[in-house]
């Protein structure tokens, strides 16, 4: 069985390597050279199930992706040096790229293109203007041609410059510090594009002492990274690093800082200052380097890089593109200039409309206003109605009131209205709830409470001061029954002087005085003379004297200030 798989796998690698190209047969035969040599090193073999199992990996440069990883063990295993191994196979790549078709080489060349930004952003655009210049299914023959010719290249453009700002959004910098004149004290700084190669070189004069602490200290990084987007593309949003530490923080006055060799500094990204943060550089327009013993800012504004892409060395070449050229710095020049009068048309639209609503407006104004007018007239029919509403809750007219012409205004404006009416029955609500629970328990139930509460607050309150001063008596009905209303009791008094068991009177005294009190705060109130009815019909010597004697005075008051005044027998003798 393993000898008939082996020769189906053979027969199929076999005929496999029939398709391919030259190049691709000679990528094979290095792959395959590679790996049996590898494999022999490592104590295995290597043969064609092996071969078909990573289906065409050999058949490009794709290849040494799979060799040099594991050439590292064969090299460990029999002592060969592994970066002259690797020099050697990229040696071989290179020169099997010789057999390359044109098709190949077109292919290598986007590949190759695309590892950077820019060359993306071509060959996207390539992509895209192919699919968008195929024929619509509904669209004739004609009409195709001559969207191809009236459009092809406003298309091309729109589709580069798209891309090509899709990828500078995510592009970044490099910056190198390189070698430094000892005699004019200049040191070189290059600020690197590696997406296409494009280099700014500048200078900076600085002392030979300072000079080497900036190469061996704030720039020991080799590659030191400038980004356009933000710190935020180097620090976490909790301000760490890639291993945890802490470099990003707010003060106590929420400004932004940063660690860098140890020292806090100020970060200043929100204007045009670099920030060069452990040699990565936030980048707007404007490079700086900033240290101890000097500041340099570079203006790269006119020398921003841009690009220019000739389309005659294109794939699926059309020849409505024919010398066909994109300057990015010439239309974006192009675009501001739309923008710019699309403004200015947006401007002058702006002036007609304004004069043309100012002619609206007053119409308008004066309808919203009536409607806001008649809303407020509605909810406070409403809130009039509200037999509840003691505190006389209304809407204040001024809030239905517009100066401009907006919909959305005035639905505001109204929406506002009906809120406050709204809060205005809430709070009506919670008085009558709160009174209810205040002095509820003065009244048989809530009919009872409402017929008074909805004569408003002044009878309210007189109602409620009347059943509480009755329900007072009621509560002390037992102690009034024994207070003697005429006068006070000594303690000397006879009874207490032959007594065995002589009474103390002073808290009865006292409680007395305190009764007479209560009592008089409610003289001139219309139902004092219920209150007296109380006192004489719950208290005994009241009651037995009043029966005797009250016809004798002109009315209860009379007769119950006389009986508790203190010389109420001279009083009664002269009534007789």
């Amino acid at each position: 069985m393993k000898t008939i798989l082996t020769i189906i796998l053979a027969v199929l690698f076999a005929a496999n390597s029939f398709a391919q190209t030259a190049y691709q047969q000679k990528c094979n035969q290095i792959f395959v050279k590679y790996m049996k040599l590898i494999a022999a090193g490592m104590g295995s073999k290597w043969g064609a199930a092996e071969q078909i199992a990573l289906g065409n990996s050999g058949y490009s440069e794709k290849g040494a992706a799979i060799i040099k990883p594991i050439l590292m063990g064969y090299c460990i295993n029999t002592g060969k040096n592994y970066d002259a191994m690797c020099k050697q196979l990229d040696a071989e790549y290179a020169a099997a790229r010789k057999l390359m078709n044109a098709d190949e080489k077109f292919a290598w060349k986007v590949n190759e293109e695309s590892q950077v930004p820019y060359g993306r952003a071509k060959w996207q655009s390539a992509a895209d203007f192919k699919e968008w210049s195929q024929k619509g299914e509904f669209e004739t023959t004609e009409q195709h041609e001559n969207r191809l010719k009236e459009q092809a290249r406003p298309k091309m453009d729109e589709l580069l410059y798209e891309n090509i700002n899709k990828e500078m959004s995510d592009n970044f910098w490099k910056m190198h510090l390189g070698d430094y004149n000892a005699d004019k004290q200049e040191l070189q700084v290059f600020f690197i594009d590696k997406a296409r190669n494009y280099q700014i070189t500048r200078t900076i004069n600085v002392s030979p002492q300072n000079a080497k602490h900036l190469k061996t200290h704030c720039y020991s990084s080799a590659d030191p990274e400038i980004f356009l987007d933000g710190v935020k593309q180097y620090f976490r949003d909790d301000g760490q690093d890639d291993e945890g530490n802490q470099k990003v923080y707010r003060d106590e006055n929420g400004e932004l800082r940063y660690y860098v060799n140890d020292e806090v500094v100020v970060m200043e990204y929100d204007t045009y200052e670099i920030c060069i943060i452990d040699n990565k550089i936030f980048l707007p327009r404007f490079f700086n380097i900033n240290s101890d013993f000097g500041e340099w800012q570079f203006d790269m504004s006119e020398e921003y890089p841009f690009v220019k892409y000739n389309y005659d060395d294109w794939t699926g070449k059309s020849q409505y593109l024919k010398g066909y050229v994109f300057d990015y710095q010439q239309y974006a020049a192009t675009v501001a200039d739309k923008i710019a009068e699309m403004q200015r048309q947006q401007e002058a639209e702006a002036a007609r409309i304004a004069a043309q609503k100012a002619r609206e407006d007053s119409v308008a104004i004066a309808n919203y206003n009536r409607q806001l007018l008649h809303t407020v007239d509605s909810l406070n029919q409403i809130l009039a109605a509200n037999k509840y509403n003691l505190n006389h809750y209304a809407v204040n007219t001024d809030l239905g009131r517009i100066t401009e012409n907006d919909k959305f205004l005035f639905q505001r404006k109204q929406y506002d209205l009906i809120d406050s009416c709204k809060k205005y029955e809430m709070w009506i609500k919670s008085d009558y709830d709160d009174a209810r629970k205040e002095h509820g328990n003065l009244y048989a139930s809530k009919d009872d409470f409402d017929k008074y509460y909805c004569q408003g607050l002044e009878r309210l309150a007189a109602q409620n001061e009347y059943r509480s001063a009755m329900l007072q008596l009621q509560q002390n009905k037992n102690s009034i029954a024994q207070v003697n209303f005429q006068k006070e009791i000594s303690n000397n008094n006879i009874l207490n002087i032959i007594s065995d068991q002589p009474v103390d009177y002073t808290d009865a005294n006292e409680y007395r005085r305190k009764l007479l009190a209560w009592v008089a705060q409610y003289k001139s109130q219309p139902y004092y003379d219920e209150i007296l009815d109380f006192l004489i019909t719950n208290n005994a010597a009241l009651y037995k004297e009043f029966t005797k004697n009250g016809a004798k005075f002109s009315s209860k008051a009379e007769f119950y200030e006389a009986f508790t005044g203190g010389d109420y027998k001279n009083v009664l003798k002269g009534k007789k």
